[in-house]
């Protein structure tokens, strides 16, 4: 091989660490997002309701990824629609859930 070809290569292989790392990274931060919002939610009205113990970051997480396995997304898109959703949606839940524990 000549000098050059190993460079592509690297290069190449470097692009694609870069990718895999943010990939995780966003997925890492949108799992701490919705493990945020589980907490918020729970303490909000799960525990003043059934007396339950308030929920850490692992439980959070736990338990948001067996909420999830009974609502897969059947939708598949690459859009920015999609992202703005994946983003959104519980940021919303969030607000609601804000709103409606001013009312208890």
């Amino acid at each position: 091989m000549l000098k050059g070809e190993v460079m592509e290569i690297l290069t190449a292989f470097g692009a694609l660490v870069v990718v895999i790392l943010g990939i995780v990274a966003v997925v890492f931060l949108l799992t701490l997002l919705r493990a945020f919002v589980l907490i918020n939610l729970w303490g909000w009205f799960i525990v003043p309701l059934f007396q339950l113990p308030a929920l850490n970051y692992p439980y959070a997480i736990g338990l948001s990824l067996v909420i999830g396995l009974f609502f897969v997304n059947k939708v598949q898109s690459e859009g920015k629609e999609y992202w703005i959703g994946v983003i959104l949606s519980p940021l919303l839940a969030l607000f609601i859930g804000w709103i409606v524990q001013m009312f208890l």
